[in-house]
């Protein structure tokens, strides 16, 4: 058996969007692609639930969808920082604060 394909993002932008606007079934563009039906669902998956899209404020398309989330306004959550690592205080102005947190 040989090796994978690689898809890049956009292909797989592509052949998603095809699936979502009923341009074509799974099952056609898993021939016309030369990929398996499974692979095209774990990327229609990632396009939906996975991924944010800039076009809906950073939210994802499957929380919009089920009104969890407003396409205008973004719902990104913050990672949180290790305790390790140094913060910076600033002040307007730029005066005062330093790595050290005074």
């Amino acid at each position: 058996m040989g090796r994978p394909l690689v898809f890049s993002s956009e292909t797989k932008t592509r052949i998603v969007v095809s699936l979502l606007s009923g341009e074509i079934s799974v099952a056609e563009a898993a021939r016309k692609e030369k990929v398996s039906e499974q692979s095209i669902g774990r990327w229609r998956a990632e396009f939906n639930i996975v991924r944010p899209h800039e076009a809906l404020a950073w939210n994802r398309p499957s929380g919009v969808h089920r009104g969890l989330a407003d396409p205008a306004v973004p719902n990104l959550s913050r990672a949180r920082e290790p305790a390790s690592y140094l913060t910076r205080d600033t002040v307007l102005g730029g005066i005062g604060g330093g790595w050290w947190g005074c």
